[in-house]
């Protein structure tokens, strides 16, 4: 796809052609495999000509940074290229070229999986030259790229969307173990844990309004309706919860079903008995909620964009119904409250994702 281009002196100004020599030796560099040194060859011809009016050399420069995966430098310079091309009188002939420069720069955000940009450049591509059929190919690549990211994004049950914030989870908790002493780390997990519940407990009803009274933003993909929701978070953190957080826990405060005052005993006796096993169970649930507000959070970016809450519950788990322990049947239309939500998420498989893959720390005291 990418094409290297030669000079035609008769169109250098006297000032270029004294580079002329410079880009004939980085041509026969890339002609040897030597793509280095077809870019330093390419770099001393722009230097001497004195820079963006060498325009030829900026793309193939270009071409020869793709090819050492240096893509943020190749788009630079295929942009440079373009601003003089399409500010310079250049034969008609030539239309084609600028095409082959748009694919270029398409192919380089698509190596960096920068797909949206990729497509916008390829869709010039085409605009030019409708049958180029490597960027014909390169769309439909893009497409089932977009596809992928946005299974790894919904798909809570997916390995390589549930690990990152399984192991985020994770993470947390060894630096924590680290930075807090044994008469503060119990309480510590605790209070991460009480923190977000409340906050979604605060926000529960602001986000059920974007769609029940249709007051959503005019936002149609998941990716920024999934925005949408953490910004709602990070609102309600720090605006609701954060200044009342002691208070609440201190009050023992009620939340989404949880058993706050036993939780709270639980972090107490952890540090006068020192007892590992109140530890690892605060340890767990601190990672249990974060897994299920994600997957909730999920669900609610799945609604903002008019899924119904069967289909958005079924993208985010894989499943469309479970069982209860006492035999209830239940779906995404049976989400009603806060509760409920974590109740089902634990049905439709955060707690087999988390028992198949959790594994207890050592022993903290």
């Amino acid at each position: 796809m990418a094409k290297f281009r030669s000079i035609n002196e008769s169109k250098l100004s006297d000032g270029v052609k004294s580079a002329l020599n410079a880009f004939n030796i980085g041509y026969s560099k890339v002609n040897e495999g030597d793509y280095l040194g077809a870019i330093e060859w390419y770099t001393k011809a722009i230097e001497i000509a004195g820079g963006e009016s060498y325009y030829g050399a900026f793309n193939n420069r270009g071409i020869a940074k793709t090819s050492i995966m240096d893509y943020e430098g190749a788009i630079k310079d295929f942009m440079v290229f373009i601003k003089v091309f399409q500010n310079t009188n250049i034969q008609k002939e030539d239309d084609f070229n600028i095409g082959d420069t748009f694919a270029n720069i398409g192919y380089s955000y698509f190596q960096l999986g920068k797909f949206n940009e990729s497509f916008k450049y390829y869709e010039k591509t085409l605009a030019i030259n409708p049958n180029d059929k490597d960027a014909l190919n390169m769309i439909e690549e893009i497409i089932k790229n977009k596809n992928k990211e946005m299974d790894k994004l919904i798909k809570l049950y997916s390995d390589e969307s549930y690990y990152p914030y399984f192991n985020y989870a994770i993470k947390n908790l060894q630096k924590w173990r680290i930075r807090y002493s044994k008469n503060e780390y119990p309480k510590k997990v605790l209070n991460n844990t009480l923190y977000k519940l409340y906050t979604v407990n605060f926000m529960w009803d602001s986000l059920i309004n974007f769609y029940s009274l249709n007051k959503a933003p005019l936002v149609s993909d998941y990716a920024s309706a999934r925005e949408l929701v953490s910004d709602f978070f990070l609102k309600y953190k720090i605006e609701k919860t954060l200044p009342i957080l002691d208070k609440l826990i201190e009050k023992k405060t009620k939340v989404a079903g949880f058993d706050v005052k036993g939780y709270i005993t639980k972090s107490e006796n952890a540090i006068i008995y020192q007892n590992n096993e109140f530890v690892e169970e605060l340890e767990f649930t601190f990672i249990y909620y974060y897994i299920a507000n994600e997957c909730l959070f999920r669900w609610f970016a799945l609604r903002i964009i008019k899924k119904t809450k069967i289909e958005a519950l079924g993208d985010v788990t894989g499943k469309r119904t479970a069982i209860l322990n006492n035999g209830e049947v239940i779906n995404g239309d049976s989400i009603n409250s806060y509760e409920k939500a974590l109740d089902i998420l634990g049905a439709f498989g955060v707690n087999t994702l988390i028992n198949i893959n959790y594994k207890k720390f050592p022993s903290f005291y």
